[in-house]
């Protein structure tokens, strides 16, 4: 990962809980105490876990169909559904939205930036797929009352 983070503008670091984010923070953050939020998990993908988006579509075409058409209604089998998914990462906005801290780095997965980016942004949940996001890269939102602002979307550096 390229990725050129100045830490000395950092107030306070946030990640998901699962492995691979942790260990991301704590390679950018090595002196930081990195708080853990279970809200910010990505997505349970249930059954379809480790499957790829091929393998996805060919074993389950017509609840894939489903996801793919961003059906709100969409669950993934024995996995989280999407409502439920939508609701856990807006308690995650609000959270990070009312900490006392000015700049907050937040570790998390695709899925979780791009739907907190929809709330964030005032977006449908729907719009989540019309966000690219880059593993390892980094997005940025400046936050005021009553909305936010997209202020960067894939960066190397911060």
């Amino acid at each position: 990962m390229a990725l050129r983070i100045n830490t000395s503008m950092i107030d306070a670091v946030f990640a998901s809980p699962m492995k691979r984010t942790l260990q991301t923070a704590r390679i950018c953050f090595p002196n930081s105490h990195i708080k853990t939020m279970d809200e910010l998990r990505e997505i349970d993908f249930g059954e379809w876990e480790c499957l790829t988006i091929d393998q996805a579509q060919e074993q389950d075409y017509e609840r894939f169909k489903h996801w793919q058409n961003l059906d709100q209604n969409f669950g993934f089998p024995s996995g989280e559904n999407m409502e439920s998914f939508s609701a856990r990462t807006e308690v995650a906005a609000k959270l990070l939205r009312n900490r006392p801290e000015k700049n907050i780095m937040v570790f998390t997965h695709a899925g979780t930036v791009k739907i907190m980016l929809c709330h964030y942004l005032g977006l449908a949940v729907s719009y989540m797929q019309k966000f690219n996001i880059e593993t390892g890269k980094v997005s940025s939102l400046e936050l005021f009352d009553g909305g936010a602002a997209l202020s960067g979307l894939n960066k190397d550096s911060i």
